[in-house]
């Protein structure tokens, strides 16, 4: 008799005024950064629990540092303890992040028993606990030589940009100068290296064009990563320097089920909700019956003072044709084309345009 009052008696009342929380210690990090899971029991009775057992699952990408790498998708985290009458049990897990995303800890649940272990009771406790794992940031070093320039000028003349299409005039060549700056014809003529300088225009604003459709790789999603990381290195730089910068992608928001965009912004809030949105990004779908290149939303005013830089690999459709546009009607732009294969396998030799050989 007494048995069986006491199991009615932990059957309603075991998990009663009792507080499990499971949670990241921050909203983000970069990819292959550290970070720390806080997971809380607390029992605010002064009914004991004798055992418990508690679990949640993460995804493969948030890597406890005390577990092996899973063999699946998602692996669970399970704990073993007793907590007392008022006793809070507090354990932090240090974990790695592996790869750029967004993840969520799931299943949050905690079983425990009666006095004489006859019978085991479970609850689940729902919670919205996530993370942004950021795209990792390119060093400069690895970037063309173009492509920091333009940084560079940006950052040190405040909106001036040195325009490659518009020459200045010739001068000699010195050791920072790449190679693609020298004019061969002059260099001939004269003996001596000498490189093109082009003329400076005034930018208030960058828009990227992030076009995440690889056509040209022999790893796509290695490169897919890459051109994210680029978009993410561009805009910290810029945003960090109060620069507006938006974005215009066909890659899809995985949090919104759309292709991911910005507006225009600047600032420390603007740079992390830009890495926010491309840690969400996804690889855009395969279809015919959804027009998802949305070159639509890339605008075309050349009044606007808008710097356009189109990351793609797009050599003859809706990116191309839009970034062809664009600079027709004189405005602003660039583009990078990232690929990860020698130039002389590939019969694609693109033209007007920052190549980005990836390592």
């Amino acid at each position: 008799m007494i048995f069986v009052l006491q199991r009615r008696y932990y059957v309603r009342h075991c998990f009663d005024h009792t507080r499990y929380d499971v949670d990241f210690s921050c909203d983000g990090v970069f990819e292959g950064e550290k970070g720390k899971i806080i997971e809380m029991f607390e029992n605010r009775k002064f009914l004991p629990l004798l055992w418990i057992k508690t679990g949640f699952v993460l995804p493969w990408a948030v890597i406890l540092d005390e577990r092996e790498s899973p063999r699946g998708t998602f692996y669970t985290v399970n704990g073993f303890f007793t907590l007392l009458s008022f006793e809070r049990r507090v354990q932090e897990h240090d974990f790695t992040a592996l790869k750029r995303g967004f993840y969520r800890i799931t299943d949050i649940t905690a079983a425990t028993g009666d006095v004489m272990n006859n019978m085991r009771f479970s609850r689940s406790f729902p919670q919205r606990k996530e993370i942004h794992v950021y795209p990792r940031l390119v060093p400069f070093g690895e970037l063309p030589v173009e492509l920091t320039g333009m940084i560079g000028e940006h950052l040190s003349r405040r909106n001036l940009y040195e325009d490659l299409f518009y020459l200045r005039g010739i001068r000699e060549y010195a050791p920072t100068d790449s190679f693609r700056r020298i004019n061969w014809k002059a260099s001939a003529r004269t003996g001596q290296l000498r490189v093109n300088q082009y003329d400076y225009t005034s930018v208030s604003r960058v828009l990227i064009v992030l076009d995440c459709d690889i056509r040209y790789a022999d790893d796509t999603n290695a490169v897919r990563e890459a051109v994210i990381s680029l978009a993410a290195t561009l805009s910290s730089r810029l945003t960090g320097d109060n620069i507006p910068v938006g974005l215009v992608s066909n890659g899809i928001d995985c949090l919104t089920g759309r292709p991911a965009s910005l507006p225009e912004g600047s600032g420390p809030v603007r740079r992390m909700e830009m890495l926010e949105t491309l840690s969400r990004i996804m690889a855009p779908p395969k279809t015919n019956t959804v027009n998802i290149e949305m070159t639509h939303e890339i605008p075309d005013d050349p009044t606007s003072q808008l710097f356009y830089i189109f990351i793609s690999q797009d050599q003859t459709g809706a990116y191309h044709r839009a970034y062809q546009n664009i600079r027709k009607r004189g405005s602003l732009a660039m583009r990078v084309f990232t690929r990860d294969y020698a130039p002389h396998r590939s019969s694609v030799t693109p033209t007007d345009c920052i190549i980005w050989q990836i390592k």
